[in-house]
Parts: C-alpha cells; sequence; structure tokens
C-alpha cells in the first residue's frame, strides 16, 4: 500500500522534487525500514528503494527471508536532496512529523534504520559501524541499526558484515510479537 500525505511544502526540498516518496508497503507491517532520503530512481517513480541501493537491499532481505512485500519501506525525509546530498537537520527536522504518523499508524514490532541518518535522526548520536546489528530501545520501540545498500555497493568488503545484522531482522520481529 502506498500511503501519502497531503502536499507537503514544510522545507525548500518541495520545490525541486517531482514527487514526494512517503513510503511503500502493508500500512500493518511488522517491520519497517526507514534509509535516508530518496534518490533520483524514486524521485521520478514516486517509491522508496527502486534503484540500485533498492535492488541490492530487496537481494538482501531476499537472502535472509524477508520477502518486500512484508515491509513498509520509507525514508527520513520524503523528498529528494539536490545531487542525492544529506538531509540537512532543517529537512529532517520539517519531515519528522510525517516519519512520526507512519511509525504511530503502522505500529511495527521493529524498526530498521539504514545508515547514519536515520538512526542518528530517530535514536540519537551513534556510528553505523558500532551499532550495526544490535537492537536498541527507544520510547517503547525496538530499532534495529543496519548498514545501508549503497555503503556496501561502495565497499564490497562491508557486505558479509551487513548481511550479519540483516540476518536478524525477522528474529527480533517475532520476538516483539
Amino acid at each position: 500500500m502506498n500511503r501519502r500525505p497531503p502536499p507537503c511544502t514544510n522545507c525548500p526540498l518541495s520545490k525541486s522534487r517531482k514527487n514526494a516518496v512517503f513510503g511503500d508497503g502493508p500500512h500493518d507491517a511488522r517491520i519497517v525500514i526507514v534509509g535516508e532520503a530518496p534518490g533520483r530512481d524514486e524521485d521520478e517513480q514516486g517509491r522508496p528503494f527502486v534503484g540500485m541501493s533498492g535492488r541490492e537491499l530487496t537481494k538482501m532481505l531476499d537472502e535472509v527471508g524477508i520477502r518486500r512485500e512484508e515491509v513498509f519501506i520509507t525514508n527520513t525525509v520524503k523528498c529528494r536532496p539536490p545531487d542525492n546530498r544529506k538531509p540537512s537537520a532543517n529537512e529532517i527536522e520539517a519531515c519528522r512529523q510525517h516519519l512520526a504518523a507512519q511509525l504511530s499508524s503502522i505500529k511495527p514490532a521493529l524498526i530498521c534504520t539504514l545508515g547514519n541518518v536515520p538512526l542518528n535522526s530517530i535514536i540519537g548520536k551513534h556510528s553505523i559501524g558500532d551499532v550495526n546489528g544490535h537492537v536498541m530501545e527507544k520510547d517503547g520501540s525496538a530499532f534495529l541499526p543496519l548498514y545501508h545498500p549503497a555503503s556496501w555497493l561502495y565497499n564490497r568488503k562491508l557486505r558479509e558484515k551487513a548481511k550479519k545484522g540483516y540476518e536478524k531482522i525477522k528474529t527480533i520481529s517475532m520476538e516483539k510479537q
């Protein structure tokens, strides 16, 4: 299910986007995956993780026994930052209400953050290299910080380390029933 909020103009990213990329997946998903921001392909199609990183994410989920259709996938910010730069603190803050509403509505058993941007904006200051695959609790929710697929696209040596974290998704989400 693709659930979109009303058109948002809370920050300047709304002026340069083609599509706000709100999220995709079942509204009652047990697992929510939160990335950083839409890229070019996502902005074009209006769906999260449909480019190279999306293909890698889908492949990794398949390898650990999770179908992409089972999870809700979204991003910290809903519009593409120019030149695929990291979203600014102001842009993250402008989108915070949308992400909070999604998580509140879906009520997942597990929220997986992909990379440092969602990790730091949702949970607090940490390094993904230090907390990859370690469950964290905040405000009654379970979080699993994971490497973003782009990390192992740029550094193939990270793939096996990343996979160890992804292998924990299914087990943790079942424990949190």
